[in-house]
């Protein structure tokens, strides 16, 4: 579904991108799950992202799966084909991952999205938008994985 050299050049609009929770502007900051929504917007997949307003510790106050409605209230709003991918073997250029990034935390407080050769796109605290390495370490703590297959 996704092109890999599209990909790298759509990416490259959120290189300098820094993190601010709720944000959704490549000039003042975003989020992870803004990060996500503008990409496939600059991807020409979606044409806006619903948001919901949480406060950055979110997780605390509530056992809701809160960045996995999110995703899958976007792609759904967008009209997107996707499949929940179980244990994959193989990760895809453009699969959308949910992580559970905070120890002690037992659900998705992340979301990034799988670039190639085992690297990941994601915008973080204290960050921003940066390709990192997609180890062994990240994979563990996968919670979702969705494959954007097309359009409904």
């Amino acid at each position: 579904m996704f092109d890999v050299k599209k990909f790298e050049k759509i990416i490259k609009n959120f290189k300098g991108v820094p993190y601010k929770h709720q944000g959704n502007s490549k000039t003042l900051g975003m989020d992870c799950t803004m990060f996500i929504g503008n990409f496939l917007i600059d991807y020409g997949l979606m044409k806006k992202i619903l948001f919901k307003t949480y406060s950055t510790e979110w997780y605390k106050y509530t056992e809701k799966e809160l960045i996995i409605e999110s995703c899958e209230e976007n792609l759904n709003n967008a009209g997107l084909k996707y499949d929940i991918v179980d244990n994959p073997k193989d990760y895809k250029c453009g699969d959308l991952i949910g992580l559970k990034l905070i120890e002690g935390v037992d659900r998705t407080t992340h979301c990034a999205i799988y670039f190639n050769e085992n690297y990941i796109y994601h915008c973080i605290q204290n960050v921003g938008v940066r390709k990192k390495y997609f180890s062994s370490a990240y994979k563990n703590i996968v919670t979702k994985i969705y494959r954007i297959k097309g359009y409904k």
